[in-house]
């Protein structure tokens, strides 16, 4: 059967609607609705083939030249250059890939590491080691009748078994990197008697796990280990997001996530190390003394629910008292065997409370507090992120504060300038 010119609109709408509708133009769009009533089909040119099956012979109808006498405006005068052939088509773009990158095999073997990159990897892995036992020791503790009165059911206790096979596979990645001095498995040592607190432990964990990885990353002088990381950190991040729905917090209260030091990362993590494996492998990382937040906003208690963006009471609020106590240096801390003693470079006692969050270090002067010795306290502070943009404070989110002899003249992309000036800390403050 051979396709009339006529009867070519139902041909084009029954073989290739799509194709058709791009042809008719829009102030059209009327006229060609109507053509079904219509007792007389008008003949519409096209570009669609009209050759059907069984009629290989079918020709398309013919079209018109375009008028000559009205001269096509400049700035619609097509392209003077002919297409290209195939032959003259480039090659897409494509990346070079990091140095050193290997091309064999997507997973790395013991890459070539300056001994910096060894601490940071090794501390990284200790991490992730970590949060791996962290993961499966809640599952294990507590039965499903204990998340269900956290109001969690099976499925997400299959979500938090999942993260502890991310972690298992971030481990084996890192472990690879490092090759056969990696550090092992540590026993742990996790302070948590229900449900609630496990998730709150988890969730500060991750956080400072994270915030450990973007302080560290730029300072690595392989630049594959370094894109490894962000890959890695990417799936922590959304991990941490998980629990603090969990948990009945906003999942993502913060604009920029912070970053922190090693030292700052390895201070908060070594406490929960209770020992390691025969030759463990050292961290030469700083032991800050530790820091201790007496009247901490407390989530596990904010009677909230889980929920995928529950909005809760506020935990904090500016202009409240916050109080410290704070070790002395000298005591030992994580795994026994490695002799991990707390230090300090700072000079003299603290005279300011850091407060680490989101692009910026903020200060608020320190004084005494009602115990005797290392007490302190100060007021939680309410500087805008951006001066320009008032209403949403540096202070939100899980963060980070230190006590520190004097003001540093640092912002996030230099954090590392606070350390020296560390007398204890950090801590980690839930402020929201």
């Amino acid at each position: 059967m051979k396709v009339s010119a006529i009867h070519l609109p139902y041909a084009c709408l029954l073989l290739a609607p799509a194709a058709f509708a791009v042809l008719v133009p829009r102030q059209d769009i009327n006229a060609t609705e109507s053509v079904a009533s219509s007792s007389t089909l008008p003949t519409v040119a096209t570009t669609v083939a009209t050759t059907v099956p069984g009629d290989e012979n079918t020709t398309a109808p013919h079209v018109p030249p375009p008028a000559t006498n009205v001269p096509p405006s400049p700035s619609l005068e097509p392209s003077p250059t002919p297409s290209p052939t195939s032959q003259q088509l480039q090659q897409p773009a494509t990346t070079t890939g990091s140095v050193g990158a290997n091309t064999t095999s997507p997973i790395p073997h013991e890459l070539p590491l300056s001994a910096s990159d060894f601490q940071s990897l090794s501390l990284a892995l200790y991490q992730e080691h970590a949060e791996r036992n962290l993961f499966e020791y809640g599952l294990n503790y507590f039965t499903a009748s204990d998340f269900e009165a956290a109001g969690l059911n099976k499925q997400d206790m299959d979500l938090i078994k999942s993260m502890g096979e991310q972690s298992k596979a971030q481990s084996k990645l890192l472990t690879d990197i490092i090759g056969d001095t990696a550090p092992q498995e540590c026993v742990y040592y996790f302070p948590f008697d229900n449900v609630r607190e496990f998730l709150d432990l988890s969730q500060k964990f991750l956080l400072w796990g994270e915030s450990g990885v973007y302080g560290m990353v730029d300072s690595l002088d392989s630049e594959d280990a370094a894109n490894f990381l962000i890959q890695s950190v990417g799936v922590e991040g959304r991990q941490q997001m998980v629990m603090r729905q969990f948990e009945g917090l906003l999942p993502m209260p913060v604009w920029f996530e912070t970053r922190i030091t090693p030292s700052m990362q390895w201070t908060l993590l070594a406490p929960y190390i209770k020992s390691c494996p025969y030759n463990p492998t050292p961290m030469t990382w700083q032991n800050f003394p530790a820091l201790h937040i007496l009247d901490e906003p407390d989530a596990t208690n904010a009677g909230s629910s889980p929920g995928i963006a529950d909005t809760p009471s506020p935990l904090s609020h500016e202009g409240q008292k916050v109080s410290f106590e704070y070790d002395q240096p000298g005591r030992e801390v994580g795994p026994g065997e490695a002799n991990y003693i707390t230090k300090t470079s700072a000079n003299g006692q603290p005279q300011f409370a850091a407060w680490i969050s989101q692009l910026d270090v903020v200060y608020t002067p320190l004084e005494a507090g009602n115990g005797t010795g290392n007490y302190v306290q100060t007021t939680q502070p309410g500087v805008d992120l951006f001066p320009d943009t008032p209403g949403f404070a540096v202070v939100n989110g899980t963060m980070f504060v230190a006590l520190v002899d004097q003001k540093v003249d640092t912002k996030d992309g230099n954090i590392s300038q606070l350390d020296p000036h560390i007398v204890a800390g950090p801590a980690i403050y839930q402020a929201g």
